[in-house]
């Protein structure tokens, strides 16, 4: 009996969160569609997108300083991280949510990029 087969797969993850709480919206490049809509992905720093078939739209844009409006660039490193070992921060430009019975916008709020290698068995 042959053991099992090994794999990898490299995972590319966009989160928006809609408070400043952590609560985490997340959509990764594995989901193309589950039979009822689409996810449209584009993993581009901070010039990432994605949209899930007309009812979630998130575009990525800098973070930036409140006071002078430079560009602020912010890393999270994560030596024993589970999914990932390093986050990269950005803001969202646009944060729409429009699937009955949720209804909201959260521009500005914290938008992160993530890759992570998974491996198996």
């Amino acid at each position: 009996m042959a053991g099992p087969a090994k794999w990898r797969l490299k995972m590319e993850q966009l989160m928006a969160r809609n408070c400043s709480w952590g609560c985490a919206c997340s959509f990764d490049s594995i989901h193309e569609g589950d039979g009822r809509g689409v996810i449209a992905f584009k993993f581009a720093g901070k010039r990432s997108a994605f949209r899930a078939d007309g009812r979630v739209r998130v575009e990525f844009g800098p973070m930036r300083n409140p006071v002078t409006g430079e560009e602020h660039h912010f890393t999270g490193v994560l030596p024993t991280g589970l999914l990932t070992k390093r986050e990269y921060f950005y803001s969202a430009k646009v944060f729409d949510v429009d699937a009955e019975p949720l209804s909201y916008r959260y521009p500005g709020r914290n938008a992160i990029a993530s890759t992570s290698i998974w491996r198996g068995p």
